[in-house]
């Protein structure tokens, strides 16, 4: 029979239950262990240096760019490019709804008649027959026809013709869109007159005042061409103002965190070529007909939209630009209006660009701040950049909280011939 030790039977027990955790190992010299305790000794603080390498190597940081805007996506060269506006679906509605009212007013056809006299000329042959019958009775006749003047002339009718520049107007539309006309057909309203009222118009009733005199039919066809007027203005005023900003090229562009944390106070810096970009104050003013309207239409002509993974920028100064009543004074209310017309354009176009523009001897500035950008996040910029001509290449700049280089680079422009 075998005998072991107390001792001995614990030193077994234990190195069945640790002998495969790494726990537990066999010597039988003290150089051995010597060199079995030095090797345990190094593996373990050579895993304790590489797990602080790897934490070291995976700390979450921002990794700040710019991106081109290229069909909704995001791109590494930016595309320089031309609006088509003057060929816009915005427009051709508007030439659909004139070309309709041509249609409506060849429709209002009224037979061109001999003018009758006027209630006025029959009043004159009355007090003349009057006259005539009272030769002996001067003085009575003399009367009587002052306070009939005085009458007629209170209620005088006046005769309508349009203005030879409106005819123009119309004339020259029908002809560039080869829409047959015959001048005096079109514009003929029969007999419409104008009577002039009783009562005053105006402020204070002091200017006079007419009422259309005629039937329905010529006082409708008289609305019409006068609506048809205004629309032909109207859209000559677009398409003069679209051609204005289609001459300009754009550049649409974005900020992108690739990441794996946000980024605070991020500073956009980009330097162009001088002479080349359009600012904010250089942006063209619309004809006072389609102004109101074009004020509406800015952000979707400037400002970038956002998409399924483009954010869109929010300028966090924003400043609401509320309308103040508008009191009008005889004679001042119409340019009173237009002038708070033309600031609300200026106020828009400043809430849209709000860059801060600077200048050197070589290069146009521009400058703006988001911020806030998270990971794996890209925001456009607050708008399209506007040129006057094409652009090779911009400069730029990046500056946040938490990148602690200043990033540089150079977008290479690409062009569509």
């Amino acid at each position: 029979m075998v005998h072991f030790s107390l001792a001995k039977y614990k030193a077994w027990r234990v190195s069945k239950k640790y002998k495969d955790r790494g726990l537990y190992s066999e010597y039988y010299t003290i150089e051995e262990f010597r060199q079995n305790f030095t090797n345990h000794l190094n593996t373990y603080f050579l895993n304790e240096i590489n797990e602080h390498d790897f934490l070291s190597t995976h700390i979450d940081t921002p990794s700040l760019g710019l991106k081109g805007i290229k069909k909704d996506n995001l791109t590494e060269n930016p595309r320089i490019v031309q609006s088509n506006l003057q060929n816009s679906r915005f427009l051709k509605e508007k030439e659909f709804e004139i070309n309709k009212l041509f249609n409506s007013i060849k429709e209002k056809d009224i037979s061109i008649v001999e003018e009758k006299k006027t209630e006025n000329t029959s009043k004159k042959d009355k007090n003349t027959e009057i006259g005539d019958s009272l030769k002996g009775i001067e003085d009575i006749t003399s009367t009587i026809n002052k306070k009939s003047n005085l009458f007629r002339n209170f209620l005088e009718d006046r005769e309508i013709n349009f203005l030879e520049k409106d005819k123009e107007l119309v004339k020259s539309y029908a002809s560039s869109k080869n829409i047959p006309m015959d001048e005096v057909t079109f514009f003929n309203i029969g007999n419409l007159n104008e009577a002039k009222s009783m009562f005053g118009g105006g402020s204070f009733g002091t200017s006079p005042s007419y009422q259309l005199n005629g039937s329905e039919k010529e006082i409708e066809k008289y609305k019409m061409i006068n609506k048809l007027i205004l629309k032909i203005n109207h859209f000559n005023q677009w398409k003069e103002y679209f051609k204005e900003i289609d001459t300009k090229h754009f550049i649409h562009l974005a900020v992108s965190n690739n990441g794996t944390t946000f980024d605070e106070d991020v500073d956009i810096t980009l330097f162009i070529r001088k002479d080349q970009l359009v600012k904010k104050n250089d942006f063209p003013l619309p004809d006072t007909g389609i102004l109101e309207t074009a004020t509406e239409l800015l952000e979707g002509i400037y400002k970038i939209k956002q998409t399924y993974n483009i954010e869109e920028y929010v300028n966090s100064s924003d400043v609401n630009h509320y309308d103040l009543p508008n009191i009008s004074l005889p004679g001042l209310g119409y340019q009173k209006s237009l002038e708070d017309l033309k600031n609300q354009f200026k106020d828009n176009i400043e809430d849209l660009f709000v860059y801060d523009y600077y200048q050197n001897d070589e290069f146009d500035i521009i400058s703006f701040n988001i911020p806030y950008i998270k990971q794996h996040t890209s925001i456009g910029f607050p708008t399209s950049l506007v040129f006057r001509s094409k652009v090779k290449e911009i400069m730029f700049e990046v500056n946040s909280k938490h990148t602690p280089e200043v990033i540089t680079g150079t977008l290479e422009i690409e062009t569509i011939n």
